[in-house]
């Protein structure tokens, strides 16, 4: 579950790649409960701060893939990039969003096997405008310490995004300007 900056709560089913989630928003001015995507494998789902947008990661034949679906118009975006929206933060500004990509992906059964701990990835980090609809490279872990990162937290001035390695639970850090 998460809110957004208006009060919605934001409620999906637990993500498993043999059954399909669902996303829901519970309006808070009206108490009602709507399903905003659904029918989809795998789903993993950020909101972004002021409710206007969703990223996602649905799982498909070559691994996870991240989407972007635009709420009022009902537009979906392909980011044609493979990863899992549990690996990204959005920004402030609902445009920007803060990704942990994995160099590479091995099967099918995501997020189940990454949950369970079955398999580490070996990130490279990226910043994705969701306006633009582009993709830029911020670092890449795989040159220096590879590291497979969780918990992804931008500071108050988003200058510094932190994380966790998985791989040993230590806490990092980079400047993203």
């Amino acid at each position: 579950s998460s809110w957004d900056s208006k009060g919605n709560l934001y409620l999906s089913t637990k993500p498993s790649y043999v059954t399909t989630g669902n996303l829901y928003i519970l309006k808070q001015n009206n108490k009602t409960l709507s399903k905003i995507i659904g029918g989809i494998n795998g789903l993993t789902a950020k909101v972004s701060p002021d409710g206007s947008r969703v990223l996602y990661s649905v799982t498909t034949n070559k691994g996870p893939r991240l989407m972007i679906h635009i709420i009022e118009g009902r537009k979906t975006i392909d980011l044609d990039t493979y990863g899992l929206a549990d690996k990204c933060i959005w920004s402030k500004d609902s445009i920007n969003i803060f990704c942990s990509i994995p160099k590479t992906v091995k099967g099918n059964q995501y997020p189940d096997v990454w949950y369970q701990g079955r398999v580490s990835f070996e990130d490279f980090f990226i910043k994705i405008d969701t306006n633009e609809n582009e993709i830029y490279t911020l670092a890449d872990s795989t040159q220096e310490t590879p590291v497979d990162a969780t918990n992804l937290v931008l500071d108050r001035d988003e200058n510094n995004l932190f994380f966790i390695n998985k791989k040993d639970y230590t806490l990092w850090g980079f400047d993203v300007r």
